[in-house]
């Protein structure tokens, strides 16, 4: 199934630092950790880290995207391990609204260009 937003890939995936509340069902962590944002949408995200979630994790990213502090709560849908890192699905529940208005701009333009002749 296609997906209904436009996904930015990153050809040098950016690492950056972010706080990471986890509700796992039991309780609630908070970790401080570097991801790597491999791609990201409107409604999902695609990133590595070296610290392990489960699938079905909730989780709450503050990460420094498109202004100082985006924030982005989601649900972890898929994981993957390698020996040294795990990557992973993150479905997009809420965001906040520079996150939102960039990556519908972003949406937007995308959807409006790539049908365009050439």
């Amino acid at each position: 199934m296609p997906r209904m937003y436009a996904r930015a890939h990153f050809s040098n995936p950016p690492v950056i630092n972010a706080s990471i509340q986890v509700a796992d069902g039991s309780c609630l962590l908070q970790k401080d950790s570097k991801i790597v944002i491999h791609n990201i949408g409107l409604q999902g995200l695609r990133f590595s880290s070296m610290t392990a979630f489960s699938v079905g994790d909730t989780i709450k990213l503050q990460v420094s995207l498109f202004s100082p502090t985006n924030r982005i709560c989601g649900e972890i849908i898929w994981k993957k391990e390698d020996p040294d890192t795990y990557h992973y699905g993150l479905k997009i529940i809420t965001s906040d609204y520079d996150f939102f208005q960039f990556m519908h701009s972003y949406d937007t333009y995308i959807n409006e260009h790539q049908y365009a002749p050439q």
